[in-house]
């Protein structure tokens, strides 16, 4: 979690990201799957970037509906 505080570790993220295989992008989703909500709300206004760089690239639908899209459906029906 201490990447995304900074420019530079967003970076780093986004580009392992871009070189991982697809295997490896599905267990980076699984293992960040409990911080998606940290990391979009992270004083850093570019860490959002690596949720959407995870939707983009990962293949798997299901997979990112159930790790990301539902957990901030939850998250954005208590703001609301």
């Amino acid at each position: 979690m201490e990447l995304i505080d900074c420019r530079e570790g967003v970076k780093l993220c986004l580009d392992v990201i871009n070189y991982a295989t697809a295997k490896d992008r599905k267990v980076i989703l699984k293992n960040i799957k409990s911080n998606i909500w940290d990391i979009i709300m992270s004083n850093n206004s570019n860490s959002y970037l690596i949720i959407l760089k995870l939707i983009h690239c990962v293949d798997d639908t299901i997979l990112i509906d159930k790790f990301i899209l539902k957990d901030m459906k939850q998250k954005m029906d208590k703001f609301l």
